[in-house]
């Protein structure tokens, strides 16, 4: 395989806070001019498109997300301003900047948005603004939000806009150009005392989340059983002229924080007879995740790892190697709903039982490919390997006494490789501080059987 150097090394600027922070204060408009004074700028996220020798043009090559804090001289408030920037090459930018569509725009915190800055071959947009979620604007403004709440589902009470006296709203957690997370503080005046709502507003840039709404619903409805069985967060509605799931918030603890050797096995128990339940279900819709399909999916990510990583080539083209040679075996028992992104981060512990969350990746495939999730990112966490041991052990004994189908040792050994590879090629287009220590710990754990060789074979 021919070798190539670092795609990234002419763009390590873009990746220095300081030098960004000069940048901007230098480049962007209401910054430049001294009356806005960024006084810190964090690097939130990276993600590139690895590429074999010159870059696709008219495609984007690098995003970032920066976090700036500013002061405005005007009346020295300070403040904080999202950012979102894509760079494009070949001088692409412009042209992809004067395509932009300005009526959907509102007017950021602080400067303004969209933001071309051709010295850096860069586009920038300034939160709320966001190039794939165009409507997030409407959901970020306390006042316009109000027309699309769900009035018919919410408190006697509030019936519509005019009886919400107050909404404090607070972004969660955003994904940019794909989905943002909201929660919104609803207050309004009732007989006699101030009456107070909490509702979630999960917003996709597609309209994906009317299927998800729909799946979300029929667990709610309990059309898969006990409802003490299997909790989630209650929908309300799905609006689609903002292409909004309303949910209720779901109070409760994540599993991590609270885990301990007096408590694992009962919360592995709950966890494991949830899962369980969502596997058994017949809801149909899900799309179809064949085994074929997460082969191609490593095959081209594992390809990218070696070209971007020569010094992890040969481990992962082993591991590659391995889960090509053995796929003709791994046809799964059965096909069943599977969550998707099945992991600890996606439970919340309410009352001794387990909240399931997030079922935005459902599909219809191999049930073992949840356990091997599970199982993967509670390796990559800097726990105790013991205490980890105790609770996958305790999680595959518990669903396996839930479910009429086996796991076997050699299915979930292979789906565990494919999350291996999945987790190395997160940490490399993220680039984040480290990321080549990360996927050095991913390779050693990955040539090692240390899962089976603590739970044994079935």
């Amino acid at each position: 395989m021919k070798k190539y150097g670092s795609p990234l090394k002419e763009f390590d600027h873009l990746r220095d806070p300081d030098q960004m922070k000069a940048e901007f204060q230098k480049h962007l408009p209401g910054f430049s001019e001294g009356q806005l004074i960024i006084t810190e700028c964090v690097i939130d996220c990276i993600g590139f498109r690895p590429y074999k020798e010159v870059p696709i043009r008219k495609k984007v090559f690098l995003k970032l997300r920066y976090k700036l804090e500013v002061m405005d001289c005007s009346n020295e408030k300070s403040g904080v301003q999202m950012i979102y920037a894509k760079i494009y090459v070949d001088g692409q930018s412009w042209e992809e900047f004067q395509s932009i569509q300005h009526d959907h725009l509102c007017s950021p915190f602080y400067g303004e948005a969209p933001v071309h800055l051709p010295e850096l071959g860069m586009i920038v947009w300034a939160f709320p603004n966001d190039p794939g979620i165009l409507h997030l604007p409407e959901l970020i403004d306390p006042e316009r939000v109000k027309k699309y709440l769900p009035y018919s589902f919410l408190p006697s009470g509030l019936d519509g806009p005019d009886d919400v006296s107050e909404i404090k709203l607070q972004v969660i957690r955003c994904h940019p150009e794909s989905r943002c997370v909201i929660r919104y503080h609803l207050e309004w005046k009732g007989s006699e005392t101030l009456q107070q709502f909490i509702l979630i507003g999960k917003t996709f840039g597609d309209s994906r989340g009317r299927d998800i709404f729909q799946w979300m619903d029929s667990i709610w409805r309990e059309d898969f059983g006990d409802a003490d069985d299997l909790l989630v967060p209650r929908p309300i509605s799905y609006n689609e002229q903002v292409k909004t799931i309303w949910q209720v918030e779901q109070p409760g603890v994540c599993p991590e924080k609270m885990i301990d050797r007096t408590n694992f096995k009962e919360i592995c128990r709950s966890a494991a007879k949830g899962l369980a339940i969502i596997h058994k279900s017949n809801l149909s819709g899900p799309p179809k995740r064949l085994i074929h399909d997460d082969l191609e999916e490593i095959r081209r990510k594992a390809i990218k790892l070696m070209r971007g990583l020569p010094q992890f080539q040969a481990p992962i083209q082993s591991i590659l190697c391995g889960l090509e040679n053995q796929v003709s075996d791994m046809q799964p028992k059965v096909d069943r709903l599977i969550h998707g992104d099945f992991s600890i981060d996606q439970l919340l512990v309410f009352k001794e039982k387990v909240v399931f969350l997030d079922f935005d990746d459902f599909a219809i495939g191999d049930p073992v490919q949840d356990i091997a999730n599970f199982f993967v990112v509670l390796l990559l966490r800097k726990l105790d390997p013991g205490f980890v041991s105790l609770i996958l052990t305790s999680f595959l004994n518990s669903y396996r006494g839930q479910v009429s189908w086996g796991v076997p040792a050699d299915c979930l050994r292979w789906h565990i490789q494919v999350q291996f590879i999945r987790k190395a090629y997160r940490h490399y287009v993220q680039q984040k501080t480290g990321f080549e220590a990360a996927i050095q710990e991913i390779v050693v754990l990955a040539q090692k059987d240390v899962i089976l060789n603590a739970i044994g074979e079935e």
